[in-house]
């Protein structure tokens, strides 16, 4: 499997210093460097079973936006959006509800951050910019990790697919088995859109399209279309007993819903012409770390909050707060001994 960091706090060889600690935290929270460790304990889980097919993007933060993803995974058998969490405890995931188990009442209640509406919110974010590229993927699903293994998850229809500590493996495993929909053209292609994005408004001056070509496009698709609705009209008379372990996977290929057509690997450029020849994910994923990163437009506030040295005003007044304290501290000691004498003597 092929890595590929996005965060600007890690160093080439993975670690974050003491600075960059000290900064991601006063961004992002108190939680934030645990769950950059249990990044890279995914990491190193997935690295023992995917191959160099499949490309894992960390902490990319998509064009235009301010979400920041923390793991991408683009393999054959689609695109994932996985967050993984360190968290410890006892948890209930109920359709787009997330419980946690309550010792003094013996029951659960709801829990803030819902991490399952933060998992689906990163995928809805991630599909709807690629979709604006040109990409027709179905769905992209979401994928909750969880790191500790001293963290149980009641699952009742989750939204989110929910991974423990000890089945990282086994998912990893079982991924392969769904068939492929993308190639690694189309992984490069996926690769290079979130680098260097497409402009939403229509371009000035585009490129001259040959009429035979369109023609033809539009012919192959219009016949696959009408493959797949007869296809999916024998499954659907064909009794429940005759579905084989492959339909299923192929259904699940296209999506939760299966409503959505099936992708076949190349499908993916259809509409939208290769930006780079890239042969293999491998050489796909060297393009992306070697090319410089285009700075993403930010999203327009109303309010834009002011940053000096990093800084915003409110961590500013948290800092000025503690040094006042901390001076309030000092006055009062000192005033003790004037008043009272020194308490050692």
């Amino acid at each position: 499997m092929i890595v590929i960091e996005r965060s600007t706090f890690r160093d080439e060889s993975g670690a974050i210093s003491l600075e960059n600690r000290l900064r991601g935290t006063l961004r992002f929270g108190m939680r934030w460097h645990g769950e950059m460790e249990a990044q890279l304990a995914v990491t190193q889980r997935l690295l023992k079973s995917l191959g160099d097919e499949h490309v894992l993007v960390r902490n990319q933060l998509i064009p235009g936006t301010n979400v920041i993803i923390p793991l991408i995974l683009l393999s054959p058998q689609g695109v994932r959006v996985l967050v993984p969490t360190p968290i410890r405890g006892i948890y209930r995931a109920k359709l787009d509800e997330w419980l946690t188990f309550d010792g003094g009442a013996r029951r659960f209640k709801r829990v803030r951050p819902n991490l399952q509406g933060i998992a689906l919110t990163m995928a809805n974010q991630l599909l709807r910019f690629l979709k604006g590229q040109g990409y027709p993927l179905p769905e992209i699903e979401s994928v909750l990790i969880f790191t500790n293994p001293r963290t149980h998850v009641d699952t009742a229809r989750p939204s989110v697919r929910i991974v423990l500590a000890d089945a990282i493996d086994h998912f990893a495993s079982n991924l392969q088995k769904f068939p492929a929909i993308m190639d690694g053209e189309d992984i490069g292609a996926v690769l290079e859109s979130l680098t260097s994005p497409r402009p939403a408004g229509p371009v000035a001056e585009p490129e001259p399209v040959a009429t035979a070509d369109l023609a033809a496009t539009v012919a192959q698709r219009q016949a696959e279309a009408r493959a797949e609705l007869e296809a999916a009209r024998e499954m659907k008379e064909a009794p429940p007993s005759e579905l084989s372990e492959v339909a299923k996977e192929e259904a699940w290929a296209a999506g939760p819903s299966g409503a959505a057509p099936k992708l076949r690997p190349g499908l993916l450029r259809a509409g939208r012409r290769a930006p780079s020849p890239a042969a293999s994910a491998s050489q796909a994923a060297e393009a992306f770390v070697e090319a410089p990163v285009a700075a993403p437009e930010p999203l327009k506030r109303a309010t834009p909050r002011r940053r000096r040295g990093g800084i915003t005003r409110r961590q500013w007044v948290i800092l000025l707060a503690m040094l006042i304290l901390g001076e309030l501290i000092i006055i009062a000691g000192f005033a003790y001994i004037f008043l009272h004498g020194s308490p050692f003597g």
